[in-house]
């Protein structure tokens, strides 16, 4: 895993990695990254949120072979939409299970400038139910979150 660690907002230019239709004109994407625990769930999340502009909307409506093509998602992540109800801004979402593994990495080289090379690799099944639960908890947070992100 590869997490960035900023917790400020991040601006980059439209690549192929973020799954959408490329516009036409250079359209710049606002990325937000964060850790996130639900309250009631034991696993921690990196959320990514992608801004995603109005123009990129109106082809992903109008394109419905591409919603169906494209919404498949792996066993250690979960993609879903937001609209902020401030703003009416919308949107992607990908949260990833954060491994214990990976956080007993990250929390013995920020502390202790100790490089860790462990060979074992934690799976925890992202259920549907963490999911669920997830989301649940995260479209009630985002609100807070997001305008954090804005200030």
């Amino acid at each position: 895993m590869n997490f960035n660690f900023n917790n400020s907002q991040h601006i980059q230019q439209n690549s192929p990695s973020i799954n959408l239709p490329q516009p036409q004109d250079n359209v710049v994407m606002v990325e937000y990254f964060f850790f996130y625990k639900p309250h009631n769930d034991f696993q921690i999340y990196h959320i990514t949120c992608k801004e995603i502009p109005f123009e990129m909307i109106s082809r992903l409506l109008t394109n419905n072979n591409y919603l169906i093509h494209n919404n498949v998602q792996s066993n250690n992540s979960h993609l879903f939409y937001y609209q902020h109800p401030g703003d009416k801004k919308i949107y992607k979402v990908i949260c990833e299970i954060v491994s214990y593994d990976y956080i007993v990495r990250m929390l013995n080289k920020i502390n202790y400038e100790n490089e860790l090379n462990l060979n074992e690799q934690q799976q925890v099944e992202f259920s549907q139910e963490l999911k669920d639960n997830l989301e649940l908890h995260l479209k009630h947070d985002l609100i807070n979150y997001l305008t954090s992100f804005n200030i």
